[in-house]
């Protein structure tokens, strides 16, 4: 009974209580101003609600780590060219200010194809290759360099140029060939051609041999998984994964807007940590999915041939990948160069690839060995780079304009790449694209290419 008087009143009890729990909100409200203030270099409660934020309007975390939250499916089987985006499909992130979207062939592009010639005074200009490419395509609608420099050149003063992008992610020969070829049966009209590859080349075609896949066919990682939907060939086990990662994506979508609507920091840090998680589960199911995929159809089984290959060692393998992307690009040129269009190939740069270029801080910690162990990019640009850049010296010995762009970064101390895979952040688009038209306006300008 002692004990029970020693006690202070129930109302005093609940003013500590009331108290503590105040002083833990203020202290955890704290902190997380601080986490906020960190990331953004604001204060939490200073952001404007202009700001395009919401992830309708701003896709950029989401879009870099290829998750799209409006479509379930944004790739779609195409007989000639592998796959295409899904008409409408928007592209944004990446440092861009704009948001892209797919065209009526899939293609990231602001017209529709083919484009014809508006008046006679147009230059066209196509651009070939896979991703890189496309963010090359992208970042010159949003700040036009090559337009800039092509117009210092007399031939093109008073032209009007216009960029047509027919590059697509994970694109690598001969899919640059076939699309050429496919949209020139199609009356579409070229002035000059730019052909940015390299990395797929031999990241992606070095998957595909791991899958027992040929290295000429399209990208094992985007074709699988839709020819598994077109033999209607998904285990119970997958379509019970695929309704799950719905609806994680579902519930990211809520959670984000959630945070955006938050008043305080603390919720707003709440709902990152449960988005983090969403985000993690959802690479996780994908994963699982993978490793459940179905074996059981065999290739006369499937409605869709993909080539088999059966490798006999790394440097048989990369010597084929090596040939495939010569003989593809000479096959791009021999059917331009008739026709007076100046072809131009660029090996693009790579983080994997050594050069004499110094890391950042930030790159030198995103790509050391011990966090790249699991890159499945890694060993095909290490192995393969050096077979293109020794394969190359056959396209300049046939007078094609290939540029070696894999030293373009060398100078530049600050990081250039945004991803651990092969895309470059603005700062890198930029200096690529400087780099890609000063090459391009010397060649034209010693060649007095018209």
């Amino acid at each position: 009974m002692k004990a029970w008087r020693n006690l202070p009143p129930l109302g005093n009890a609940i003013k500590i209580l009331g108290i503590n729990l105040v002083l833990m909100f203020l202290f955890l409200e704290g902190i997380c101003l601080g986490f906020y203030a960190s990331q953004h270099q604001q204060l939490y409660y200073w952001r404007s609600p202009e700001d395009p934020t919401t992830p309708e309007d701003d896709p950029i975390n989401l879009d870099q780590q290829g998750i799209r939250l409006e479509q379930n499916i944004t790739e779609i089987l195409h007989p000639f060219f592998g796959y295409i985006s899904k008409p409408g499909t928007g592209f944004g992130g990446f440092d861009f200010q704009s948001l892209f979207h797919a065209n009526n062939y899939g293609l990231v592009s602001q017209v529709n194809y083919p484009y014809m010639r508006q008046n006679p005074n147009q230059v066209l200009v196509g651009i070939f290759g896979g991703s890189v490419a496309t963010f090359y395509y992208m970042n010159e609608i949003e700040n036009p360099t090559l337009i800039r420099t092509l117009k210092t050149l007399p031939q093109f003063t008073d032209k009007e140029i216009v960029l047509l992008n027919f590059s697509q992610g994970g694109y690598k020969q001969p899919q640059q060939l076939l699309t050429l070829n496919y949209f020139l049966s199609q009356g579409q009209e070229l002035d000059l051609a730019i052909n940015i590859d390299g990395f797929n080349e031999v990241a992606i075609a070095n998957n595909n041999v791991q899958k027992n896949i040929a290295p000429s066919m399209p990208s094992a990682l985007q074709v699988m998984p839709l020819v598994q939907l077109a033999n209607n060939n998904l285990s119970t086990a997958q379509m019970k994964i695929m309704l799950e990662v719905i609806d994680i994506k579902d519930k990211l979508k809520h959670s984000l807007q959630a945070q955006q609507d938050c008043a305080l920091s603390l919720c707003y840090v709440w709902q990152q940590l449960h988005s983090t998680i969403l985000i993690k589960n959802y690479y996780a199911r994908l994963k699982d999915f993978e490793d459940r995929r179905n074996k059981s159809t065999t290739p006369d089984e499937s409605l869709i041939y993909l080539q088999p290959w059966d490798s006999q060692g790394a440097q048989t393998d990369y010597e084929m990948i090596s040939r495939i992307w010569v003989q593809s690009s000479l096959a791009m040129y021999s059917v331009l160069q008739p026709q007076n269009i100046p072809y131009f190939h660029i090996l693009q740069p790579n983080q994997y690839h050594p050069t004499q270029r110094q890391f950042s801080p930030e790159e030198q910690q995103q790509f050391a060995p011990e966090n790249t162990t699991r890159n499945p990019y890694v060993d095909g640009v290490k192995s393969g780079y050096p077979y293109l850049v020794k394969a190359s010296k056959k396209l300049l010995d046939k007078e094609v304009y290939f540029i070696n762009g894999v030293t373009a970064f060398d100078s530049e101390p600050d990081t250039v790449y945004i991803d651990t895979c092969c895309h470059y952040n603005q700062k890198g688009r930029n200096l690529f694209a400087n780099f890609v038209a000063s090459q391009i306006a010397r060649t034209l300008s010693q060649s007095n290419l018209q």
